[in-house]
């Protein structure tokens, strides 16, 4: 492996665990959660399911579970049967989730406007442009991987 993909890999690794140990607001929550808060907030129209959260999170559906319950005790969610297919449990966020989303979302808006202000316009177009291109290229490579083209 050459230099230049070796140092590339390291960076990826540390940014990787910046995201895994980084907590997105004073109270610690958990990073899964916040994207929970978010995704539902996003999604408010179409509640759902466990199924549907655990494959847009990437996680399994037992602990996507976990985390609902978690969250229904604290009063952020809510479970409503599918009024269509009652084996079907559908998540939608109370007043206090919305609350705790719309926190998350100030938070996450003001940690990267500090980095667009530290890195300037030009390095912020720059390195945006290499992030998309970086998850273009991974995305492509596992792709080709699942499919066995590799």
């Amino acid at each position: 492996m050459d230099h230049e993909s070796l140092e590339l890999m390291k960076v990826f690794g540390r940014l990787y665990r910046k995201n895994i140990d980084t907590r997105i607001d004073a109270a610690s929550r958990k990073v899964n959660e916040a994207r929970m808060l978010l995704i539902l907030m996003e999604r408010e129209q179409d509640r759902m399911s466990v199924l549907e959260l655990s494959e847009y999170l990437g996680v399994t559906s037992p602990f996507v579970s976990q985390l609902l319950n978690d969250m229904v005790e604290r009063d952020l969610i809510v479970r409503a049967k599918d009024p269509i297919d009652r084996r079907i449990v559908r998540v939608s966020l109370t007043e206090k989730g919305k609350q705790q989303a719309f926190d998350v979302l100030r938070y996450s808006r003001k940690l990267y406007e500090g980095l667009a202000e530290h890195l300037g316009a030009e390095e912020s177009r720059m390195l945006s442009n290499l992030l998309q291109k970086s998850i273009d290229y991974l995305d492509t490579r596992i792709y080709d991987s699942e499919k066995g083209r590799t």
